[in-house]
């Protein structure tokens, strides 16, 4: 049996098998054409190497990229509530988050955060997009994301810096204590048993104290310059403010739903073809007579072409 000759014969014994692979196109195209037109507003921001190490700006190709740190830091705020909770709160959808239950928010949170994209075009500048189907909304989001994102990002740094110079004042203060106890103890010992072992272990121990005391002096000067350089424009900060949306083409979104429209229309349509193939009790064969009559097939004649009937017939001489 013919496989593909079969198939083909009950395709076009069955014409409106095409009926799919049209209508199914036009039904997404019209669908992606009726839906909400979008628009989008974009927020750059300027990110740069900490206070007081030195900038990116005149690094060669190659080098750390500020911009990517910070996108991949954004990538991670966008799936927490707290800092989508925050950003909402500084936009039209503030109101909404008051009014109504923690499922509902979070639904509205969750799709506001799949309408949030970013990338960089340089080593130093994130952009951030927001799409929404409101030109105002749009514009709303895409200045609260910006704002938000360096507001906490100064935050956490501000609090971190603030926690390390506490931590490490006291660890001066305790070295300090430690140090003059040591320094005391070593001159009695002095006076009472120069040149003895216990004067030279007092001695080493203050050494090493000296030491440890100049480590944290030198975190705590460190954490201190960092903490200046945290809310710097120059470091960290929005240089382009959130421009006016602008309206987001269709001719993209119709030529992909095109393309799954007849995709989806060719399957539907192979799908029928499949049905109505295995419903078929059409005799292609010999072979198909026992199956489908029971009969033992004891011989069988070829089918003679339409054409060279004709041709045959044509030749006989009355």
């Amino acid at each position: 049996m013919n496989v593909k000759r079969n198939y083909l014969e009950m395709f076009f014994r069955h014409r409106w098998l095409v009926i799919p692979l049209v209508l199914v196109p036009l039904v997404a195209v019209g669908v992606a054409f009726n839906q909400p037109r979008h628009y989008v507003s974009t927020t750059d921001i300027w990110s740069d190497a900490s206070i007081p190490n030195g900038s990116t700006i005149e690094q060669t190709a190659g080098g750390p990229s500020p911009s990517s740190g910070q996108q991949a830091l954004l990538d991670e705020l966008l799936v927490t509530h707290q800092f989508l909770l925050a950003v909402a709160e500084r936009t039209p959808l503030a109101h909404y988050v008051e009014t109504h239950p923690r499922q509902q928010v979070d639904r509205a949170l969750t799709t506001m955060a799949n309408e949030i994209t970013s990338q960089t075009p340089g080593p130093q500048v994130l952009s951030v997009a927001v799409k929404d189907t409101s030109p105002t909304m749009a514009r709303a989001i895409a200045h609260a994301v910006g704002s938000e994102f360096v507001s906490e990002e100064v935050n956490k740094l501000t609090s971190r810096d603030q926690a390390v110079m506490s931590f490490q004042q006291k660890q001066m203060s305790a070295i300090l204590q430690a140090l003059s106890s040591t320094q005391g103890i070593g001159g009695s010992n002095a006076q009472s048993a120069a040149g003895s072992a216990a004067q030279v272990t007092m001695m080493a121990s203050s050494t090493a104290l000296a030491q440890e005391y100049a480590n944290a002096q030198q975190k705590y000067d460190e954490a201190q310059a960092d903490l200046a350089g945290v809310g710097n424009p120059s470091v960290l900060g929005l240089i382009d403010g959130a421009g006016p949306a602008q309206r987001v083409g269709r001719s993209k979104s119709l030529l992909l739903a095109g393309v799954g429209g007849v995709l989806g229309g060719l399957a539907l349509m192979t799908l029928l073809l499949a049905f109505l193939m295995a419903r078929d009790k059409t005799v292609w064969g010999p072979a198909d007579i026992k199956p489908e009559s029971g009969l033992v097939v004891v011989a069988a004649v070829e089918r003679v072409d339409a054409a060279q009937e004709r041709a045959s017939f044509s030749e006989v001489k009355v």
